[in-house]
């Protein structure tokens, strides 16, 4: 079963960086569930989570979490997965 990411909140009072957060300007997508960020997201999100070892494997392209399971394969946020254009 697929899980979709849930955005980390950082509401107007709920924010402990008030006046310069790259959250609450949108600059920066985080996962309140996994934890993961930007390029360190998998595809879904493995509703629990992920340690920084885990996250740097995603990151690095090495592992996907993708229709309930972990796969060996770049999630589509991950640098490793962007192509440049011959």
């Amino acid at each position: 079963m697929e899980t979709q990411h849930k955005a980390i909140d950082h509401s107007p009072g709920t924010c402990p960086n008030e006046g310069s957060c790259m959250f609450c300007e949108g600059g920066l997508f985080g996962c309140e569930i996994c934890g993961g960020l930007e390029g360190g997201m998998p595809t879904h999100c493995p509703g629990e989570s992920m340690d920084y070892d885990r996250e740097q494997e995603v990151y690095r392209g090495e592992v996907d979490f993708k229709d309930g399971a972990w796969i060996k394969s770049a999630s589509i946020y991950s640098p490793a997965s962007y192509r440049i254009a011959p």
